[in-house]
Order: structure tokens, then sequence, then C-alpha cells
């Protein structure tokens, strides 16, 4: 930025000079004022002419290089400052000034509209042309009136001020005018057509819309939009404003983030005011989960808005759905965080206007009737119900189990975050904010009478927000990523902290200061990771911004031009993509043909979702991707639908999901069912479970099916999960039938040695006794690490399974391994330790082992 504080600088002194002349009678605070004035001006025509350069390049087509913005700009901003130069030098008061000042504001606030035009997709360059596109017609015509009644708004703003006398030159700013910058900031295209991120949340955009539309199955009855609002508003546009198909998939989620971009800043100026709503623009993007929050609790925390007390509370009836159904985790603690609130707006009303609640409870009592009336809306409302609950039950230790294990190993190509301290203080810093803004609140309650309402509201909703969400924050934490944890906490150092600071003290430039420090730091420290398959966030720099209306999608020379309709899969629309990739999914086409009867799908069990979208399938349960389920009440929900019409194929590989992540230890239940009843297949480089009726079997083929199993999870060490499973072991044994009592040898055990587990039956099932407890104790020291294998010999020859054991209780799900799930006469089994310390001297208590319950 060394070039911008530069000319920055120059223009400052220019204007000091301009403003220093002789026979100029004016004061400081006016100086101040004229000065921050034209620097605005200046930056407006910063934005007005890549505006139009956006405009000329997306909306006419014409070919617009980086060099030609950068001389649009320069030109622009010459002129705008050499206008705002000559209103100076040509008025001999500070009044002419200001009212001329007037003028050119309100002249560069009409340059902005064409930032609007950013939503527009860009231009597609294949092989060093311009592919030919079709503009949407929905999307444009929308454009259009956004920029006529933006306009509107701008000229009676215009027209009303100019023979009005001038009291401060803000208000010649028009919100809706300037806020194409926030639009223009937020909004990106950042690749070609093609098969966006990966297809576990491609999938979860693009399934709600088409299997309502295409299949009729209705959210939560037939199909559940684990984000309902926002999966649907993705899908939905991409349906309604264009046409559909993946080609368009992230032209609609540049959609959801330009106008999630359009109502924060209007919320946030409507609580703060323009300044810090520009400022906030510059944060950009957060992530998609969190996108409605800063706009929903400002607008909850208005100082307008919380003084009526009976208009608040209906405002809170409605926006509290709303946010559950965007995303019910954050919606549910916004929701709480907020309850307070509400009960102090209900206890003022009871004691003003008693009739008024009766009233209201009538109208919601009206609505609700009419959603239990209705067949359909019911059924949506009591899945929507059974989904939250089922879903709060889901607890993922094994992620908090690898962050543990891998908290120092941060990568060091991220300079200063390489430090295992900075790297988790930037990720933890939201629970910095909830402390913060606690004490705000704590502080300002001492004197409750005299505080502004707006200040309390807004530090107790912050505060009990990020309490409430915490459990959902820090259910996944992973180790070389910001995670759930890094995204809160950018929602809450450059978004929540900002306007609770804002409401809280008086000295608000040097706030803005520290704000647009931190929107640095934090847009430097997280701009290359990758969240839920995109990039949620990318630095903000004069570069950047200068790039943005110059930039095409040029498609690579590996990829290949794949029109959808033409292969027979018209969801894909006209995409460019390696053709392996398009072999891979033709692959699974032609074999999911040769297995399936007309009308027939097939279950999703890779966590790759979105091929129901691409093959134009309807699912087969409930959930897209099975995965999702992720506690035992919500796979007994499946199985139950799984028994009831038990698909022909379950199509097992290649996976999305890394090691330790996959079907077999995420829906262990469901794996277990298909492994057990259906029979493994390869086709065309994928592995499947198929219904034993479609399949001709000759002989034993055991060892080949074990073999195929084995390659499809491709199981390696089951790592801290068994230790982190023993320790929660009183809490979850009711979950298990006891099987076999086994024994060991009560001495400790020197030298690295083995020791057997004997039963007293002759042989074990693996089918029945799929776990194994027992209590693990050795010499060596807790932060030491000891791998250790248990080895069985069955009819089907040796098994091993690995896994990092710890002191005390260890559960290990030895029905992870086929080998061991598939074996009916287990004969053998051994625990050995794995590289043994020279030292290492070890005991086993205890061995049993389980079935988990059906």
């Amino acid at each position: 930025m060394p070039v911008e504080c530069l000319l920055s600088g120059c223009a400052v002194i220019i204007l000091f000079f301009s403003l220093s002349r002789a026979r100029l009678v004016i004061t400081a605070d006016e100086i101040f004022t004229v000065t921050a004035t034209s620097l605005l001006v200046l930056g407006f025509a910063f934005f007005g002419s890549l505006g139009l350069a956006t405009t000329l390049s997306r909306g006419f087509h014409v070919t617009v290089s980086e060099s030609v913005t950068v001389r649009m700009a320069t030109t622009i901003c010459g002129c705008a400052f050499a206008t705002t130069i000559w209103a100076i030098w040509a008025s001999a008061t500070i009044g002419k000034i200001q009212k001329r000042l007037r003028h050119v504001v309100f002249g560069v606030q009409l340059l902005l509209l064409s930032l609007w035009t950013v939503v527009i997709p860009p231009a597609i360059v294949e092989n060093g042309e311009r592919a030919a596109s079709h503009q949407p017609v929905v999307l444009l015509t929308m454009l259009f009136l956004v920029v006529a009644i933006s306009g509107a708004a701008l000229m009676r703003r215009w027209i009303t001020q100019v023979d009005s006398p001038l009291t401060n030159l803000l208000q010649s700013l028009v919100p809706v005018a300037i806020l194409p910058i926030a639009v223009f900031v937020a909004t990106s295209h950042p690749v070609f057509p093609t098969f966006f991120g990966d297809e576990f949340h491609t999938g979860e955009h693009l399934l709600p819309w088409q299997q309502l539309h295409d299949f009729g199955k209705l959210p939560f009855v037939n199909f559940i939009p684990v984000h309902p609002l926002m999966d649907f508003f993705v899908s939905g546009a991409n349906a309604l404003l264009f046409d559909g198909t993946l080609a368009n998939y992230e032209n609609s989620r540049a959609i959801l983030f330009a106008v999630a971009a359009a109502l924060t800043f209007l919320c946030v100026e409507r609580f703060a005011g323009i300044g810090l709503a520009l400022c906030l623009a510059m944060a950009a993007n957060l992530w998609d989960r969190l996108l409605l929050v800063p706009a929903l609790l400002v607008l909850l925390c208005g100082s307008r808005l919380i003084a009526q007390s009976q208009r608040w509370l209906v405002v809170w009836f409605c926006v509290c759905p709303v946010a559950v159904c965007y995303n019910p985790a954050v919606g549910v603690a916004l929701t709480l965080g907020s309850l307070p609130v509400a009960l102090v707006q209900v206890r003022q009303i009871f004691g003003e206007d008693r009739k008024f609640l009766l009233r209201l409870a009538l109208w919601w009592g009206l609505a609700a009737i009419a959603l239990v009336v209705i067949p359909s809306t019911r059924a949506m409302c009591l899945g929507f119900a059974h989904f939250l609950i089922d879903n709060g039950r889901t607890a993922l230790v094994a992620h908090g189990i690898q962050w543990q294990a891998n908290a120092a190993q941060t990568s060091s190509v991220r300079g200063v975050l390489g430090s295992p301290l900075v790297w988790e203080t930037l990720r933890f810093s939201w629970v910095i904010v909830l402390l913060i803004t606690a004490w705000i609140f704590v502080s300002r309650a001492s004197d409750w009478r005299n505080a502004p309402r707006q200040t309390l509201a807004i530090s107790l909703m912050a505060c009990l927000f990020l309490f409430f969400l915490s459990g959902w924050t820090i259910n996944r934490i992973d180790a070389d990523r910001p995670s759930r944890t890094g995204e809160v906490s950018y929602l809450a150092c450059l978004y929540i902290l900002p306007l609770v600071l804002f409401s809280a003290d008086p000295r608000r430039y040097f706030s803005s200061l520290l704000l647009l420090f931190g929107i640095g730091f934090f847009q430097g420290g997280m701009a290359d990771f990758i969240n839920s398959g995109s990039k949620p966030h990318a630095p903000i720099t004069a570069g950047t911004l200068l790039e943005k209306p110059s930039a095409v999608l040029t498609v690579p020379p590996q990829c290949i031009s794949i029109d959808g309709p033409s292969l027979n899969l018209p969801n894909l629309g006209h995409i460019y993509a390696p053709k392996k990739i398009l072999d891979s999914l033709t692959g699974l086409k032609n074999a999911l043909s040769d297995m399936l009867y007309p009308g027939e799908t097939y279950l999703d069990l890779t966590g790759r979702q979105a091929n129901y979208f691409y093959l134009g399938m309807p699912v087969a349960v409930s959930y897209g991707s099975p995965w999702l389920a992720a506690n035992t009440v919500l796979q007994d929900d499946l199985l139950a639908e799984i028994r009831v019409r038990p698909p022909p194929v379950v199509w097992l590989a290649p996976t999305f999901f890394y090691d330790g992540d996959h079907a077999a230890l995420r829906t262990y239940k469901i794996y277990r069912f298909f492994a057990e009843h259906y029979v493994p297949l390869s086709r065309d480089g994928c592995t499947f479970l198929v219904a034993p009726d479609r399949v001709a079997r000759s002989g034993s083929m055991q060892q080949n099916d074990i073999n195929l199993l084995r390659g499809a999870f491709a199981n390696g060490s089951l790592a801290r999960l068994p230790s982190a499973w023993g320790s929660s072991w009183t809490s979850i044994r009711s979950r298990f039938t006891p099987i076999h009592k086994l024994s060991a040898t009560e001495a400790p055990v020197l030298n690295g040695a083995s020791i057997s587990l004997n039963s007293n039956d002759d042989s074990v099932s693996g089918a029945k006794s799929d776990f194994i407890k027992f209590d693990f104790w050795s010499n060596l020291s807790p932060t030491a690490k000891m791998d250790i294998d248990i080895m069985w010999m069955s009819e089907s020859g040796p098994g091993v399974g690995r896994l990092r054991v710890a002191n005390g209780t260890n559960l290990v799900p030895l029905g992870v391994f086929p080998e061991w799930l598939l074996s009916r006469n287990i004969l053998e089994i051994k625990i050995q330790p794995h590289w043994p310390a020279a030292d290492l001297k070890y005991v086993i208590h205890n061995p049993e082992l389980l079935r988990l319950k059906d």
C-alpha cells in the first residue's frame, strides 16, 4: 500500500494548501470536514471507476485489461480531485465550498451504482478465445430495477437538498447508493464453470431444490437440508436466475454473498452510520454459515427499534425463525442470546399494554394452526423439530483428538502464524471477545438506569451468542486449518467486537483504526485456507480491486469442454474439467446403469452426494450423505428407512473422506448393516455393495469380499480414537451388549512381548462381537506415544488392527476391519506392542468382547 498512502498524503497536503489561502475564513473543524469529504470523494471516484470498467467488461462484453482499468481509475479520480480543488478555490466562503462539494459528492455517488454489475458472471476464455455466453435475463432485469430504485433515491435526496441550508455533509450520503461498494468487495467469481470444491459441500447446496422440484421430496420429510435457508437460497437462485445447472453453481453462491453484504451494510449503517458500515465492508465475506449474524444482531439492537418494545418483539419473532432456518446451530445460539432482551421487553409491555401480548399470542396461534392444518407444512415443521433435537446429540470427539495431537504442527509457510501460540490465539480469539463483551455489559449494567439500552442489549446478546455457540464452535477443530473456531473468531473480532465498542466507546475513530488493522491481520492470516470446499476470505488491496473488473475465467489447457446435455447429463450444463474427472463420473453412471433398473437409485456412502445432482437421481434416504448422521439416533432412523426401502446398490469408494473419517467409523451401524447383508463388487473403478439377489456368485468369495472392503476404507491406524471412546465408557456402556469375557495374564509383560486374550468359547464371531474393551496400564509417561497391534486368526487368515493406546480404558471398534467383521470363526486374539520401548512394562486388565446394540 505505499503508493496509495503516498497519493493520499499528497492529496491531503494539496487540500491543506488550498484551504489555507488568504481571505478564506475557516475553522479547524471546518478544515477537517472539507478534507475528509474531499478524500471521501476520491474514494468514491476510485470505486466508481471500477464500476464503470466492470459494466463495460461484463455488461457490454468489452475487453477491459487491468491497465485500462488503472487508466480509467486515474482519469476519474483526477477529474474528481480537480473538481474538488476547483470548488475550494472558486468559493469565497466556507458555505460556498460546502455547497459545491455537496454536488460533487452526489455526482460520484451516481457512479457507484455501476458497481452492481459485479454480480454478472465474467467472460470465459478457452484456448485464448472468449467463449459465447448467454446473459441471465432475469438477473439483468433485477439489476436494472435495483439500480433504478437506488438512482431514484439518490436523485430525490439531491433535489430536496439543492435549496436547503447545509448543516452536515453526511446528509448528502445516500446508503443505497454507497451500498454497491460492499457488494463489489464481497462478490467474486473465483473459477471457471467446473466441478466446484468438493462433492460433499457442493451437494449440500445443489440437492435441496433439485430433490424438491424434480422428485417432490419435501424438506425434513423426504430430504434433510442441513442448512435449510442457505442451501435453498443457493440452489433456488441457481434455478431462478440462471439455468439451474452445475455450470452456474458458483454464480448462485456469488448472489448469496452479494445479498448478505447488502443486508449487513444496510443494517450496520442504520445501527452505527455509514463510516463503520464501510469499514466492515472492507472485512469482506464471513464464512457462508455465519453470513447473516451481523445483520440480524444489529437489527435487534438498534436504538430506535429497541426503544419500541412492541415492534421489537414482533421483529424478534420474525428474525429468530429466519436465523434458525439459515443455520440451525447459529440460529439457536442467536435466539438464546437474545432471549433475555425479549423477556425484558415482554415485562415492559406487560406493564404498559397487556392486550398487545394477547393480540400477538393470537396471531402466532393462528399462524401455528395454519401450519398444523396443512399436512405438508405440518410434516415439515415436525421433521424440522425432530432434526434439531436429534442433531443436538452429535459430538465429534475424534476431531478434538486430532487437534491435540497436532497442535504444534502448523505449516511454516504461514510466517508468524507458524507459531502455535499465535495460531491458536487467532483461532480462539472469540473467547477474548466473549470476555470483553461480558465485561462491557457488567460495567454498564451496574448503572443500568442511565446506561444506553443499545449498549446493554448488544453487549449482552454478543456475549451470550458466543457462549451458546461455543458447543458448535469447538465441536470441529482441525489441526492445520482455522475450522469453525477460526471462522467464529473472524466474526467476533471483525464484526461483533467493533459493533459493541462503537456502542460503548465514544473514541470511535481510534476504534476504527484498530478495526482496519485487525481486518488486515485476519484477512492475511486466513486468505489461503479452504473451508467447506471454498475459500471464504481473500485479502482486499488496491491491486485486487483493480483486477476484478478485468477478470476473466481462463480455462486451463488440461481441461476439456463438457456439454452435459449431449452426454445425457443435463444437470452439468456446459462446464470444463480434466478428462479423468469426467471419466470417473461417466464410469459411475455406466456402472449404475448396469446394476439398477429404470426408476431405481443408489445409496451413497462415499460422501460425494453431489453425484445425485449430476446424475439426476433421487436420494435413497432422507440424508443425501449418511455421513451427516453422526450419532446413533440418526443412524437408527436411517436404518429404519433402509429396512423399509432397501437400496439395491450402495456406493462405497472412492470416498471423499480421509482415513479416520469414513463411513466405517463415522456411521458404523450403517456400514455394519450393509457389510453383513450386501455383496461387495467392483465396477469401472468404483466399489459397491450390491443386494445379493442382483449378483450371481459361485462358491465362497469371502477373501475377495474382504479385500474389496479393505481397499474401499483403507483402514490404517485407529490412532487415539479407542482411548477417547474408552474415557467415555461410563456414559456409553449402556449402548453395548457384553458377549465374551476374555482372560489375560495378570502379570506385567516385559520386553514388548505379546499378550494372548483367551475366550471360554471355542471360537468368536466377528459380527456378533465387533468391539473389544480392555484396561491398559504401562510404565510409559502420559506424553509417550505407543502403538499396539490387535492380531487374530480366523478362517479367512490372519488379521490385524492398529491403535495408539493410552493408560486407562480403551474401546476398540474391531468391526471397522472387514477381516474381523466378516469372520465367523476367530480362534486366536493377541495384543502386541508395535516398536516397543526397550524398558516397556505393560499389563492388560478386564478384556471383554462387546456388540454395539442394533
